[in-house]
C-alpha cells in the first residue's frame, strides 16, 4: 500500500479538483453539484461496506471468534450508517427546491454503487477465484480512470490486500471525506 499520507493527498487533490469545478458553477446549481457528490461517495461506502461483500474476508480473518464478531458489528454498521447517508443525501436532492431528474439522481447513485461494488471485490477476492468478476473490475477501473473519475493512486490500491490496508484505505477514504465536506461547507458560506 502507498504511504497513507500520500493516498489522502491523491484523493484530497481529486476532491479539490471536483470542489473547484462545483465552486465554479453558478450559486444557484452548487447545492445540489454537491450533495450528488456527496450522494456517490457516501452510496460508494455503503456497498464496499456491505455484509454480503466482506463476509467472507471478516470469516477467513486469523482471530479469536470473539474478535472477529466486534469487526464485524462494525463493519455491519458502519455500512448501515454510510447507507443512511446515503438515503439522506438522496432526499435532500429529490426534495430540494428545484429537484434534479430524479434519473439523474439515481444513476449518480448507481456510480456509487458500482465504485463501491469494485472496491469490495477487488479487496476482499483474491484473483484466483475472480473468473468474470475480475474482468468486470478491471474494466471499470479503466474506465473510471479514462473519464478522470479514478485517480491513478487510488486505482493502484484497487487490488488484493490484507484486511489490514482495507481497513487503511478506508480510513484515508473517510478523512478525505471528512475534508470534503468541510471544503463544500465553506463554498456554501460563500452563497
Amino acid at each position: 500500500m502507498a504511504d497513507s499520507g500520500d493516498l489522502l493527498a491523491t484523493l484530497l487533490a481529486d476532491t479539490e479538483r471536483e470542489i473547484d469545478a462545483i465552486a465554479s458553477l453558478p450559486a444557484h446549481k452548487r447545492f445540489a453539484r454537491m450533495v450528488l457528490l456527496s450522494l456517490e461517495r457516501e452510496q460508494v461506502a455503503a456497498v464496499a461496506y456491505s455484509e454480503e461483500l466482506v463476509a467472507s474476508r471478516l470469516a477467513a480473518l486469523p482471530v479469536d471468534p470473539e474478535v472477529k464478531e466486534l469487526v464485524s458489528r462494525v463493519v455491519k454498521w458502519t455500512q448501515r450508517d454510510e447507507a443512511l447517508h446515503a438515503q439522506y443525501m438522496r432526499g435532500v436532492l429529490l426534495q430540494a427546491g428545484e429537484p434534479l431528474p430524479i434519473g439523474f439522481v439515481l444513476a449518480r447513485q448507481a456510480v456509487g454503487t458500482v465504485s463501491g461494488w469494485v472496491s469490495a471485490i477487488s479487496h476482499h477476492d483474491d484473483s484466483e477465484r475472480w473468473g468474470i468478476r475480475r474482468a468486470s473490475v478491471k474494466a471499470a477501473i479503466a474506465a473510471g480512470k479514462a473519464i478522470g473519475r479514478v485517480p491513478d493512486g487510488l486505482a493502484d490500491e484497487l487490488t488484493y490486500r490484507s484486511f489490514r490496508q482495507f481497513c487503511e484505505l478506508s480510513v484515508a477514504l473517510e478523512e478525505s471525506a471528512v475534508l470534503s465536506y468541510e471544503r463544500m461547507l465553506g463554498l456554501l458560506d460563500d452563497d
